[in-house]
């Protein structure tokens, strides 16, 4: 399938989370899928006012919208297998499209979009999917790997943060993650940030047989404690557990290049949240740079990809992130590197226990005012002469504590709205004007 954006109607905005937090939608019942409520509120960024409406429902929901006037039924969930409990993953992605023939046809970038495949409404630019992996057998408490993942990090705490400035961080989170909700505290939609109803934490490794499947599935927990323990298990299954993790970034990636060869699609950008930073992170990078050049945006939110770097010596090298392009004018540090802003943009609050910024070195330094980093996370080595090159990421701090709601509000961006979502509707706005010249003013 040809990739000329000149062809193409839409811009794709891929939402990526934790496993432990993708929520499928519950058929009949309003808001109940993990990126809902996101969607809600980009919609009210992108859909309201005076301008032309952008973001796109899903356009062959049969969930029912929270408000037939404006929408709001939500993003095109895609999950890794369908039924949920087989492994037929094809049925699951077939949502994105289909591959036509064999391998030579995928390399030839050929693939069948049908009327089912359909992302977007006419008119609306901006489509949005939500991935969902939903192969949930090997799910459930972890002990042996989050035993094995602290004593690792333990090891390696040294080029994370000093002893002493480690304890004080972690008091700090730990009193954020424990403060309590306002008293006044009323929102007509729930939290973003919930720990999944329908996982089923079966204990086949501790018992002889695995826990009875509930007839009534349990909604999703919004409690601070449910939420700190999914983050840590969420962690030590990728980390620990290499099948897990190469099932979830097979199914993160197939998804991906079917949108990438889809003709109908002019760019993505990917959002990704909490431990969907890691998987993001990891995928893009391996993607060939053909095809990471329709990769025209990435946004990490509540990110703990410092500590993998720092803690469990997971990759610095960026590889086809190269390819997303620079968001403005590079600049040199003091080695005479040039070093390369990317289109990464990364929100942090200081008092998320999951997230760092990612320039510079520190949790508690504030990011230099020019691109002239003498260290940074992340780097590209240029394939043809082998410089290096440092990279800058755009690391916006906000307060999720003050402008969001819930359990766990540090960790909690997508609720954010002054500060997490009207930036990136307005990224999004500026996109679809520039790259596809949908609402320029006409003279």
């Amino acid at each position: 399938m040809a990739t000329d954006p000149s062809n193409a109607r839409c811009v794709c905005l891929v939402t990526i989370h934790g496993i432990g937090f993708e929520q499928r939608p519950t058929p009949d019942v309003p808001m109940s899928g993990y990126a809902d409520m996101l969607h809600a509120r980009l919609s009210a960024a992108l859909n309201g006012g005076d301008a032309p409406p952008l973001l796109s429902d899903d356009p062959r929901t049969q969930r029912p919208r929270r408000d037939a006037a404006s929408g709001h039924a939500g993003p095109v969930y895609v999950e890794s297998s369908w039924p949920v409990d087989t492994d037929n993953r094809e049925a699951g992605l077939k949502r994105l499209g289909v591959w036509s023939g064999q391998l030579e046809a995928r390399l030839a970038g050929r693939a069948a979009v049908s009327e089912e495949a359909r992302l977007a409404e006419p008119g609306l630019p901006i489509a949005h999917v939500a991935l969902v992996y939903s192969h949930l057998q090997d799910e459930g408490p972890r002990v042996v790997a989050a035993v094995e993942t602290l004593a690792r990090a333990a090891i390696s705490l040294g080029n994370y943060e000093p002893a002493f400035d480690a304890i004080h961080m972690a008091i700090a989170d730990t009193a954020a993650a424990l403060e309590p909700p306002p008293a006044h505290e009323a929102e007509a939609i729930p939290p973003s940030l919930r720990v999944r109803g329908d996982v089923r934490h079966r204990l086949p490794r501790l018992g002889k047989r695995p826990a009875p499947i509930p007839e009534i599935e349990p909604p999703p927990s919004a409690r601070s404690g449910d939420i700190l323990l999914q983050l840590q298990d969420d962690v030590a299954t990728y980390i620990c557990h290499n099948d897990l993790r190469e099932r979830v970034r097979g199914f993160v990636r197939d998804a991906l290049l079917r949108l990438i060869y889809r003709e109908d699609v002019a760019g993505l950008v990917i959002n990704a949240h909490s431990q969907g930073t890691v998987v993001a992170f990891d995928v893009l990078s391996q993607l060939s740079p053909f095809e990471a050049r329709k990769i025209w945006w990435l946004v990490t939110m509540g990110s703990p990809l410092r500590k993998y770097v720092d803690l469990f010596n997971w990759e610095r090298e960026i590889g086809a992130l190269r390819q997303i392009g620079l968001r403005g004018a590079s600049g040199r540090n003091a080695a005479s590197q040039r070093v390369l802003p990317l289109r990464w943009t990364n929100y942090w609050d200081p008092r998320d226990p999951v997230a760092d910024p990612l320039r510079p070195a520190t949790r508690k330094g504030q990011p230099p005012a020019t691109f002239t980093d003498d260290e940074t996370l992340y780097r590209w080595v240029d394939p043809a002469s082998g410089a290096i090159s440092p990279i800058a990421i755009e690391d916006r701090q906000v307060d999720n504590v003050t402008h969001s709601f819930g359990s766990l509000r540090a960790h909690n961006y997508w609720d954010n709205q002054l500060q997490v979502i009207e930036p990136l509707a307005a990224r999004l706005r500026a996109i679809v004007r520039d790259r596809l010249r949908v609402g320029e003013r006409q003279p």
